[in-house]
């Protein structure tokens, strides 16, 4: 375990295998199962086999082929609500018997722990979700689960992990549903900070909602590694002949409280996790990441875990109360921002 949390330390995110094959197709057996039953339950008959019809959950043409109501995979038949998005595959299901033994599973709960450094952890934002990506899903919006400037002096507070039950390993990582993400973002988390406050002055000029959209075209991450680069030889004592202006109002803004940064800078670019049914993949919620899109035949199918942990004076408080609340009324869903959802079908 040691070898992943040096890891983990190093890049920000770690793959460790948790679960055999039999028990990750069990599990991709019931989320499917699960899932079909949840969406078509209003069908006149049960639709079999699941394997010849996974592209019911993206293709609408198929769906008015093959339904009696294709707009079932939208609440209300709303399609700014699904109940499965096309991007990122989420599903608001919790409380299946499986789904509980999978969040119970000590071989779960024991590497995060090692992550977090301490054994007293939970889930104290409520449970989490599951995500299926079929052939035909789209790439996920890139995002932060954190805000770059007003969490930008706090260090690791959630090992963001789930479990992949299913993924075609033989195929291209970026056309797989795997996640991506910019490994070793987080070493430089303080420092980005600061970066964003300089860029952007004004009051609003940051969106202050999570998750914190990062900009899908990229267009600062080459400016982040400049800044970063000429950084990085200041504070070795190597500074350059000419250094960016906004390099210089770091510098200026620090002063003589330089932030810590690894000695040597390799630049900061979005990398697909190599990803097998059966593993734990656990990243720090500092990093920017997404799911990406699947144009395998074989399903991407991912069980969040949501584990933090527990503050001494969590129990009897407001939040634990509202998650007893979740639990106990139907009201099932999370305090992670986006997943705060009643889910109705899942009650039905």
């Amino acid at each position: 375990m040691d070898i992943h949390a040096r890891y983990f330390e190093r890049y920000g995110y770690c793959t460790i295998p948790v679960l055999s094959q039999e028990e990750s197709a069990l599990l991709t057996t019931n989320a499917l199962q699960d899932t079909f039953s949840m969406l078509f339950m209003d069908e006149p008959e049960p639709i079999l086999p699941i394997s010849d019809n996974l592209k019911l959950l993206v293709d609408i043409n198929y769906r008015k082929e093959i339904l009696t109501n294709p707009n079932c995979i939208w609440r209300n038949g709303n399609s700014r609500q699904p109940i499965i998005s096309k991007n990122n595959g989420m599903i608001n299901m919790y409380l299946s018997d499986w789904a509980l033994a999978l969040r119970l599973d000590p071989r779960i709960i024991s590497p995060i722990r090692h992550l977090y450094g301490q054994n007293n952890i939970g889930y104290t934002h409520g449970l989490d979700r599951f995500s299926i990506k079929v052939k035909g899903a789209t790439d996920m919006p890139k995002h932060i689960d954190r805000h770059p400037t007003i969490d930008m002096d706090e260090g690791l507070t959630r090992v963001q992990a789930l479990v992949c039950s299913s993924i075609d390993t033989s195929f291209n990582l970026r056309n797989s549903g795997t996640i991506e993400v910019i490994p070793r973002y987080h070493r430089y988390w303080p420092l980005i900070g600061r970066i964003f406050q300089i860029l952007y002055p004004e009051p609003g000029q940051i969106s202050d909602r999570l998750p914190w959209p990062w900009d899908d075209k990229d267009t600062l991450l080459p400016y982040i590694n400049t800044y970063l680069s000429e950084y990085t030889l200041c504070y070795s004592g190597e500074r350059p002949d000419e250094i960016d202006p906004i390099t210089q109002s770091l510098l200026d803004q620090l002063e003589d409280t330089l932030i810590e940064v690894p000695d040597t800078f390799r630049p900061l670019s979005w990398e697909p996790i190599p990803c097998f049914p059966g593993s734990l993949i656990c990243f720090d919620s500092r990093l920017p990441h997404r799911n990406l899109r699947n144009k395998s035949s074989i399903p991407r199918v991912a069980h969040y875990i949501s584990l933090y942990p527990i503050a001494d004076d969590y129990y009897g408080s407001d939040q634990h109360n509202t998650v007893l609340r979740y639990l106990t009324t139907g009201k099932i869903g999370s305090l992670n921002q986006g997943t705060n959802r009643a889910n109705i079908e899942e009650r039905k």
